[in-house]
């Protein structure tokens, strides 16, 4: 009985999904390719000019307009929310086992990044690998118990 939990309990680990949300409030700035700071615990939009505004100011308009109203695209590597917002040939990407937020990447790394990333084939190889191991366990157990 022991010999099943761990591998019920193996198998499980192998397949568990990891989660990488980012605070939906560092959207307007991180998009757009500003860095959020933090002083204490006000989180401040900072600009490539070094201002800086509010983060919630930002986000409603009230400071640095002539930033947030920049026409941009999200470059690869970035972290997207408005997925439409990805420079040219670049896509919304998350690994398929994964939940959270997604980057713009480049659609050719696409299949072999989601291959790479993803923990079912190794989850599915590591089950029957167990599962072969018992079963040779058992067959041998048998075959000795006979002699």
């Amino acid at each position: 009985m022991t010999k099943l939990t761990i591998l019920l309990s193996t198998f499980l680990l192998c397949t568990i999904t990891t989660q990488a949300t980012i605070n939906p409030i560092f959207k307007e700035c991180m998009q757009r390719g500003y860095e959020v700071t933090t002083e204490g615990d006000i989180d401040y939009c900072t600009f490539p000019d070094g201002s800086k505004c509010l983060l919630e100011d930002f986000n409603e308009q009230r400071c640095g307009q002539e930033f947030f109203n920049k026409e941009y695209c999200i470059e690869e590597g970035i972290y997207v929310w408005d997925t439409e917002k990805c420079c040219k040939g670049l896509v919304a990407y998350l690994p398929r086992d994964m939940v959270g937020q997604a980057r713009c990447e480049k659609a050719t790394k696409l299949h072999l990044n989601n291959f790479k990333n993803s923990k079912w084939p190794f989850g599915i190889l590591l089950a029957a690998l167990l599962g072969l191991a018992m079963f040779l366990y058992v067959r041998y157990k048998r075959k000795n118990k006979d002699t």
